[in-house]
């Protein structure tokens, strides 16, 4: 007994092969007194042929179901990832915003440091040759030439 769709396509399957065996094909010959153009024998063969069909088209709807849910997830993950990336592009420019404001820092602090550095120097310099100029002073006084 069959009681599903499934089973009665293998129970068709089933009775073909039986069909095609010789010693039985021959043995339904005489079983069978439809012509060829019997239109119970026709209606049988369009009805088992749309069952087949039925069946395709079923396997076919969900095959394309599965696909088509497969390309939605993609779809989605490729919008996801999109969205990703301008967001790392906003930040990159950010950055680089950044970085410049930054570098033109450096070049001002650079120049400024340097700037400093030879002030310094001047002033050691300058330093020294105050000392110099003291020490003279001291010496001179010292030797007695001074204020005599």
């Amino acid at each position: 007994m069959t009681t599903t769709k499934k089973d009665s396509i293998e129970f068709e399957k089933q009775l073909n092969k039986l069909k095609n065996r010789p010693d039985f094909a021959e043995d339904l010959k005489h079983h069978d007194d439809r012509g060829e153009l019997d239109l119970t024998r026709v209606i049988d063969t369009y009805k088992k042929e749309n069952i087949e069909l039925k069946s395709q088209v079923v396997e076919k709807d969900t095959l394309l179901k599965g696909t088509r849910k497969l390309v939605e997830d993609y779809v989605r993950a490729g919008y996801k990832y999109a969205n990703r990336v301008k967001e790392l592009e906003k930040i990159s420019r950010a950055h680089q915003v950044q970085n410049g404001e930054l570098q033109v820092e450096v070049k001002f602090q650079t120049v400024k440091a340097n700037t400093l550095a030879k002030q310094l120097a001047e002033v050691r310099a300058d330093n020294k040759k105050l000392a110099q100029h003291v020490d003279d002073l001291t010496n001179v006084k010292n030797k007695g030439e001074f204020g005599k």
